[in-house]
């Protein structure tokens, strides 16, 4: 957009200065005329000037416009690329507190897999110690008869059976 702008400000400036020489030649032949209708050569002239003189104005005018659209094209431009430089830092600081999470999770899930073995490798060692004691005590001890008394009379507890 830029090139073509630029090639098409260099074609109006060749205009204009191509109608600067044809003014300039205009100039030199009315003084250099020697018409009988030096009147209407001068009106001529004098439209002519004119009609070049309204031809530098707008050609003048498109230049402003052409340079002023290039300055907004280029903060535009800026104004883009400064965006997007800070949308690719926001993507990397996340990527990166994406990675902090997930480390962190990873730590977790860890931590609470050994935990977990921790508790399973207590609870087979207090079974472990259990189991020997009762059998310990039960090796030691002869086995007691039972009292069939003692477990009828917790069932009629205050008269009522249960």
């Amino acid at each position: 957009i830029l090139e073509r702008q630029d090639q098409s400000i260099l074609s109006i400036l060749t205009r204009i200065t191509s109608l600067e020489i044809r003014v300039d030649g205009l100039e030199a032949s009315e003084t250099n005329s020697k018409t009988i209708d030096t009147g209407l050569s001068k009106l001529r002239d004098k439209q002519a000037k004119q009609q070049m003189l309204e031809s530098l104005q707008i050609a003048e005018k498109l230049s402003e416009d052409f340079k002023a659209m290039r300055t907004e094209v280029f903060n535009k431009l800026y104004d883009i690329q400064e965006k997007d430089l800070k949308l690719k830092a926001n993507a990397a600081e996340l990527r990166e507190l994406d990675q902090k999470i997930s480390d962190r999770f990873v730590q977790y899930d860890n931590a609470a897999i050994k935990h977990r073995n921790e508790l399973r490798d207590n609870l087979k060692k207090m079974q472990e110690r259990m189991t020997m004691q009762f059998m310990s005590q039960r090796a030691s001890s002869p086995p007691a008869e039972i009292d069939n008394s003692a477990i009828l009379s917790k069932r009629n507890i205050n008269g009522f059976k249960c």
